[in-house]
């Protein structure tokens, strides 16, 4: 080893680390590694033992004061401080399990071109049911290890926000960074979301990062609903403004859109459904979203299918519509006593599909017939998008897709405690509340991006500060 110089060197930023910090300095230290590493503890201010604890374990320690610590400037100051060619960026309250470490290394020792790689997080012992399902839902979807790149930055910069966020996602809950692109590209001193940052201006500069799930932190919060928005708010207003997304100004008229939709969640987190087996489970699922759909299914969801601007080819709708004609002949051989659609002549209009776009002529029942038809038997998913593209263009709209948001955020986590047997009345609730606040949170950042939120904003992000 040249110089005495560790090929891996550990930093772990401090404050008040609390006792479970000795099980991280005793599991970081007790890591089979092949390389030599130290560990480097940056602490801004504890005054709880963790410097006692720190001095018992024999790592290496830095002081700063509080009021210089930032999340990228701090990092970068310990980076600067230490001379190993890999630096692992760990918190104070993750513990590594077995292997974590040259898992770790080895993701960069076999990636040249990586510029990091990042940890996957695994839920405390004991933790809450939405703890647990906000600390699984990023491996669950990653599904497994994955390299992160960017091929085409044009069309990168096309996608939407959420699938930019996660793209370029790493995360210094548990880290790696080669300290050679490191020194070309420091992180960013910026008030949160620093680890974004870097991936972003890593992977533009042609890197890659890699997700490595055989590297495994255990780490999650209970944290309160009042944080869980703070979060939201400005993950979705710095996020935004770090990938340069326009703001989406809110009127008083939309802040008051949003309290009734907090109204709204709060109401169907009172009363869970008796769910017997996964078959009663499905039933309701599918029941809500088919009442949502059923409610916002109008006339101008008709002329979206099948008039002439229709997305779909005429071959397409013309099938349709016979498809339609036959279970109409088919509802009506049953022996109704009156048709169900008696004024829709579809034997006489199918060749022009002329009344697709004279849809001020359907009536209530008629409109019942086709979305009951188009739902049940004919393909549900052109009455999905016909509806969310008619929300989306509308004026009030967004506030009818906010909603949909909540119900589907929360019915994530209801499944994944039902399946677990942990749907209790408690769980049922928090899932909805907890949805509800990260969606709303969400928008209002949105609409205070780049200070657009004009006097309401300030005060809400001076609200929002320390998260």
């Amino acid at each position: 080893m040249k110089d005495d110089v560790p090929d891996v060197s550990v930093v772990i930023p401090t404050k008040n680390a609390g006792p479970r910090f000795e099980q991280v300095l005793a599991a970081v230290l007790g890591q089979q590694c092949p390389v030599p590493f130290e560990v480097f503890v940056v602490d801004s201010g504890s005054q709880d033992g963790t410097l006692a604890r720190c001095r018992r374990a024999g790592v290496r320690v830095l002081r700063i004061s509080a009021r210089h610590f930032g999340h990228g400037r701090t990092r970068n100051l310990a980076i600067s401080l230490v001379r190993s060619r890999y630096v692992v960026l760990l918190v104070q309250d993750a513990v590594p399990q077995k292997g974590w470490l040259w898992a770790l290394v080895r993701a960069l020792d076999e990636n040249p071109h990586a510029a990091g790689a990042y940890s996957c997080q695994v839920p405390r012992q004991g933790a809450s049911r939405v703890a647990r399902e906000v600390t699984e839902y990023w491996h669950r979807r990653q599904g497994g290890r994955v390299e992160q790149c960017i091929w085409n930055l044009d069309s990168f910069l096309r996608l939407p926000l959420e699938i930019k966020q996660q793209q370029c996602a790493f995360n210094n809950v548990s880290s790696i960074v080669r300290r050679s692109v490191w020194e070309r590209i420091p992180f960013r001193e910026v008030p949160f979301a620093e680890d974004v940052a870097w991936g972003w201006d890593v992977l533009r500069a042609g890197y890659s990062l890699i997700y490595e799930p055989a590297s495994v932190v255990e780490h999650s919060h209970e944290r309160s609903l009042k944080y869980e928005f703070r979060r939201a708010y400005i993950d979705a207003k710095t996020v935004g403004e770090l990938f340069q997304e326009r703001a989406r100004p809110l009127a008083p008229k939309g802040l008051g859109r949003l309290l009734e939709l907090w109204r709204w969640a709060k109401v169907q987190a009172q009363y869970m459904p008796l769910l017997e087996d996964e078959t009663a489970w499905r039933r309701w699922r599918e029941e809500w979203l088919r009442t949502w759909y059923k409610a916002h299914f109008s006339r101008e969801t008709v002329k979206y299918i099948f008039g002439g601007a229709s997305p779909y080819e005429e071959g397409e709708r013309r099938w349709l519509l016979l498809s339609l004609r036959h279970r109409w002949h088919e509802e009506t051989a049953q022996g109704a006593e009156e048709a169900p659609v008696p004024s829709l002549d579809l034997d006489a209009r199918i060749n022009a599909l002329a009344w697709a776009e004279d849809t001020e002529a359907l009536t209530e029942k008629e409109l019942a017939f086709l979305f009951q038809a188009l739902w049940e038997d004919l393909g549900r998913d052109y009455v999905r998008r016909a509806v969310l593209e008619e929300r989306e263009a509308s004026g009030d709209g967004e506030f009818d897709l906010l909603q949909l948001r909540i119900w589907q955020f929360a019915s994530e986590f209801l499944q994944a405690a039902f399946v677990h047997g942990e749907l209790t009345e408690e769980v049922f609730r928090r899932a909805w509340l907890y949805a509800a606040v990260v969606v709303l949170g969400r928008r209002l950042g949105e609409a205070n991006r780049y200070g657009a939120g004009g006097r309401w904003g300030k005060l809400l992000s001076w609200w929002m500060r320390g998260v």
